[in-house]
């Protein structure tokens, strides 16, 4: 109940210096069933899953690596944190755009400068990549004049699973569209030194990308893993 100011100027027998203790009344039914609203909320599971090929293959890899880069998003150290996702980054950007019809030893450089992630490069890496990217260039280019037909690159693709009753959707980007021979080929470019650990966990991630195609109306696909970084490797 609230009281009058005036009854606490003075009391019988009370120390005019004591700060008297708060009283508070129990919060009605109405408050604690707000609070009890926000801090039990619990959300109900997704209906539907989206992700992508890559964080589906470090699932399969190791639940709580996927838990602690694709969750948490939590910063890794080391060339295989976010110095490694610069140099990747800026191979993509500059492989998307090469002119492979008149594109001259120059092309991947003038490319590479122009690309934002080569403002935070260090020399060394920049000339290591340049070097990279030049290979890179050079065999895609010997590839087109033996006949490889290029559809597309960096192609975008959502692909939804089961296709009856969809759950999962993954989304991505196919590095490299092509056709060989009259068979389509989709390609999965790496900024990493080759090992066969590594092509294995990167095999992993071409299955979306040959689903997808295949769902679009494709019917035999190949797939290809190509290592940029000290050399091309197939």
């Amino acid at each position: 109940p609230a009281e009058r100011p005036e009854s606490w100027l003075a009391r019988p027998g009370a120390d005019e210096g004591a700060v008297p203790d708060p009283r508070e009344p129990p919060a009605p039914p109405a408050e604690e069933a707000a609070v009890a609203r926000v801090t039990g909320f619990v959300p109900p599971p997704p209906a539907e899953v989206v992700t992508t090929p890559t964080a589906l293959a470090d699932f399969e890899r190791c639940p709580r690596q996927y838990w602690y880069r694709h969750v948490l998003a939590l910063p890794e150290r080391g060339m295989g944190g976010r110095r490694a996702a610069l140099l990747g980054t800026a191979a993509h950007g500059v492989l998307e755009t090469l002119d492979l019809a008149a594109g001259g030893e120059g092309d991947a450089e003038a490319r590479l400068d122009g690309r934002p992630e080569a403002l935070a490069l260090k020399p060394a890496e920049r000339g290591a990549l340049l070097e990279d990217l030049r290979a890179a260039a050079a065999a895609l280019r010997g590839e087109v004049a033996q006949g490889l037909e290029v559809l597309g690159r960096e192609v975008p693709f959502t692909l939804a699973l089961p296709a009856e009753a969809p759950r999962v959707f993954l989304e991505g980007r196919i590095d490299l569209v092509a056709r060989r021979d009259g068979v389509v080929v989709v390609r999965d470019y790496k900024y990493t030194p080759p090992s066969e650990a590594a092509a294995l966990h990167h095999a992993a991630q071409l299955a979306p990308y040959r689903l997808a195609l295949v769902a679009a109306g494709e019917g035999r696909v190949d797939a290809e893993v190509v290592f940029l970084r000290g050399g091309v490797v197939g």
